[in-house]
């Protein structure tokens, strides 16, 4: 039998534990080299929100600018970046120089602050840990350098190897048959979340973020960085266009306790692509007016723009508040669909998902 990419031995252990082990003397990566955040700042990520306008606009022709034609400038959300010299430092910092407090993030931070709603962390929640106890100075106020996301090379600093030593994890038919290949993040994350939806057109004429839900209790898996890692996806829609974007996405919904086998090889998206080579992620009940999604482990597959099926619905009243919004079914599939950074997992990689157990 195989495992994703090279032969395995048939694990004799379904179900079991991942310990997630803390080295002693564990340290953010020696990439510091913290300068004059006065001078960095403006350059960076946070400070000039860059990462949204290459996904939405510099990397068209598959970015959601190829619907709107309107330039990144004119949206509402230009104005999310960090000025040192208008905001100064009390954004993130109660007072320069203090580290800041995970409840600064989260008012930027949406997507990691609704992951705090639905499920625990074992990081935030058993070990009390904030999210500069992993991201850098480095990250946040950035090197000179200009970046087009967090997920370009050299961006991040923040990794599970810089606590949790490879060379001295627990000893499990896991780890020892896939760790050379698969990110932590795959087997350990317990889902990503998805604002889904979303309806553009109040973004652009009321400056309103708009979204039909959440949909949750889903991680989908693509090739990062040489690994399988988690993703996440993002679907709007725009004067009857609709637009999906993967990518790579490492949540905040940590658990201890690893996948099992099962998880991901018998999972109901593995099973569905087994049987038609379909993956039916989300669907509309007619009878309860609203979308469904499927749950557990979903592979994006080789032949994803074929094989993967998302359902989209549009706003029809009340689209400039969240509590007045009416929505309605648009259609199946999406009319473009952008993946930056991360990668399918290979017609070889999906084969071995299929074939376990034989």
């Amino acid at each position: 039998m195989k495992r994703l990419g090279t032969a395995w031995i048939k694990p004799v252990v379904v179900g079991f534990f991942i310990s997630l082990v803390l080295v002693i003397g564990c340290k953010k990566e020696a990439k510091e080299e913290e300068g004059d955040p006065y001078k960095t700042l403006p350059t960076s990520l946070h400070g000039t929100a860059y990462g949204m306008k290459y996904w939405y606009e510099v990397a068209s022709p598959e970015g959601l600018f190829q619907f709107t034609h309107i330039p990144y400038d004119s949206l509402a959300c230009k104005n999310c970046h960090i000025d040192v010299n208008d905001d100064g430092c009390t954004k993130c910092h109660e007072n320069p120089g203090d580290k800041p407090t995970s409840d600064k993030c989260y008012a930027c931070h949406g997507r990691e602050a609704k992951e705090k709603m639905f499920y625990t962390d074992f990081h935030r929640d058993n070990q009390g840990m904030e999210c500069a106890d992993c991201h850098t100075e480095r990250e946040v106020h950035g090197d000179g350098n200009s970046y087009d996301s967090y997920l370009a090379e050299g961006a991040m600093d923040t990794k599970c190897t810089n606590c949790h030593d490879p060379d001295n994890l627990p000893e499990n038919p896991s780890h020892n048959q896939h760790l050379d290949e698969i990110d932590c993040s795959a087997c350990h994350t317990q889902s990503v979340i998805s604002c889904y939806s979303c309806h553009f057109e109040s973004e652009v004429d009321y400056g309103v973020k708009l979204a039909n839900g959440i949909l949750k209790d889903w991680t989908f898996l693509l090739n990062y960085n040489g690994k399988v890692h988690a993703g996440i996806i993002m679907t709007i829609t725009y004067q009857g266009n609709t637009f999906l974007a993967i990518a790579p996405y490492t949540s905040h919904t940590i658990t201890p306790q690893g996948r099992t086998c099962d998880d991901c090889h018998g999972s109901d998206a593995v099973n569905q692509y087994k049987q038609n080579h379909m993956i039916n992620a989300v669907w509309w009940n007619a009878d309860s007016g609203k979308l469904e999604n499927l749950k557990g482990v979903i592979p994006i597959p080789y032949d994803y723009n074929t094989s993967l099926k998302f359902a989209f619905v549009k706003c029809v009243s009340g689209c400039d508040n969240p509590e007045t919004a009416q929505w309605e079914f648009l259609k199946n599939g999406a009319d473009a669909i952008q993946m930056l950074y991360g990668t399918p997992l290979t017609a070889e990689q999906m084969q071995n998902l299929m074939n376990f157990g034989k």
